[in-house]
């Protein structure tokens, strides 16, 4: 199942272009992506005009955590505080809408009144930050809870925050130790204790928790599902129980959508410190998450530490997801954080279920599992020009899972190389007995597992 048709690739001495290999399976109804290597470059043909144009949409709406007008989004004087009255709004006019978010942090996502977290929307939508970068955070900043000191202690404050599982103080750059009774707060400078809906926090300098100061809570970050196409842009995200950008089937009663339905876009966007509700277990938990969408893209992302898998296409119903990842990069997945077990299966970048990845110059390193890995039944995924190693699944003293910087598993799973390195990990390119591997001018310092093919080098002079 290898390249076995002239027509998946061509090259000459100055440039050579692959089109998706026909084993891929990349539906013809979605816009199909030529990567091309030009020297050191590797490019895309595809832009994010190509998947969703906010030029053509009619409407515009406007969103300030800060604005003291209206309140009706008519414009930045008048603009909504909340991105999800925003949304809101666009689905009940029916009219495809840009949403101009003024830079800033935006408590609790935008999704923690829907089922499940998830905002279902039907109308074409985008988000896009103005004068600066939005930050969307899976919890609530200390000024905007009421705190107030514990007791005697003048160094423990005590707020109600709902489904609280982890603090993070954006000044000393750290993860709030989790302990276990109000008296271990008040011994322990930079901890967090909770007690069903009171949280407890004692900060570096003891002083009363503001913006700075982070609670994440047991939900999505940014939790969006539906039959629209949507763009966000310029947006970071923080926490985030089952994604800090999560995009879900739609399981409002609109069935399964079509080819040209369920497009998420996300450019140039950040996230991390994803979790789910357990200090020591990560499962089902992906930074940037598409499940039984139809198209996911992304445009130059980048994933920090996280408990978790940086990017992820999966099937959880019936609709296996298409991923086209451009630039894309994810650091430290599976990082474990204080005294926190980290789980070995959190990979950089990720397909299951039957996803098919088309996926360009990404650098995915340090995670816990492997940096690019993918498993399950028919699952594809093909990379080009991508930089992968430094993990940890395959070191003896992580356990010896021998998963290495590249790594594919299952049966009738597939992944193709073209122009990709490994570095940094002992095992470049491993193939377990049932999947199929095709690299083709593959360079790096790892071992390849047997049973991969190496097809015939492309004569590249440049």
């Amino acid at each position: 199942m290898g390249w076995s048709k002239e027509s998946d690739f061509y090259f000459s001495a100055y440039f050579y272009s692959e089109r998706p290999p026909a084993g891929l399976g990349w539906n013809p109804g979605l816009p199909t992506p030529t990567f091309t290597k030009i020297g050191n470059q590797f490019l895309c043909d595809k832009k994010v005009e190509d998947f969703i144009n906010p030029a053509s949409f009619p409407n515009k709406l406007y969103v300030d955590i800060d604005a003291t007008g209206a309140g009706d989004g008519s414009s930045w004087v008048n603009a909504y505080n909340s991105i999800y009255d925003a949304l809101l709004a666009v689905e009940a006019s029916g009219v495809a809408t840009r949403i101009l978010v003024m830079s800033g942090i935006y408590d609790y996502g935008f999704s923690t009144t829907q089922s499940g977290n998830i905002t279902y929307m039907n109308v074409d939508y985008t988000l896009e930050a103005m004068h600066g970068r939005v930050t969307t955070l899976a919890g609530a900043t200390g000024d905007h809870k009421s705190w107030a000191l514990e007791g005697s202690y003048t160094d423990v404050w005590v707020s109600t925050i709902t489904q609280s599982i982890r603090g993070y103080d954006f000044l000393s750059k750290m993860y709030l130790k989790p302990v276990n009774s109000i008296a271990e707060v008040a011994e322990t400078p930079n901890s967090i204790y909770v007690n069903g809906s009171l949280v407890y926090v004692r900060r570096l300098d003891g002083t009363k928790p503001d913006r700075t100061l982070f609670v994440i809570r047991n939900f999505p970050g940014v939790g969006l599902g539906g039959k629209a196409k949507c763009l966000i842009r310029n947006f970071d995200g923080y926490g985030g129980k089952s994604g800090t950008f999560r995009f879900y089937e739609d399981t409002d009663g609109n069935g399964v959508p079509t080819i040209t339905e369920s497009w998420g876009v996300l450019d140039n966007c950040t996230a991390q410190y994803a979790m789910s509700g357990e200090f020591d277990d990560v499962f089902g938990v992906t930074v940037f998450s598409i499940e039984d969408w139809t198209l996911g893209v992304f445009f130059n992302c980048t994933v920090g530490q996280s408990w978790a898998d940086g990017f992820a296409g999966s099937v959880y119903g019936d609709y296996p997801p298409h991923i086209l990842a451009v630039g894309c990069k994810s650091v430290g997945s599976g990082t474990n954080f204080d005294s926190i077990t980290p789980r070995q299966s959190c990979n950089g970048i990720t397909m299951h279920g039957g996803a098919k990845l088309a996926e360009i110059g990404g650098y995915f390193s340090g995670s816990v599992g492997s940096n690019v890995g993918h498993v399950d039944e028919d699952t594809r995924a093909w990379h080009f020009g991508t930089k992968a190693g430094d993990s940890d699944g395959d070191k003896p003293n992580n356990g010896g899972l021998e998963w290495g910087a590249f790594g594919v598993w299952g049966s009738s799973v597939t992944m193709w190389l073209s122009f990709c390195t490994d570095f940094g990990s002992p095992i470049g390119v491993m193939k377990s007995s049932l999947a199929n591997c095709y690299i083709r001018n593959h360079s790096g310092t790892g071992t390849i597992s047997d049973g991969v093919v190496v097809l015939p080098e492309v004569p590249y002079r440049l």
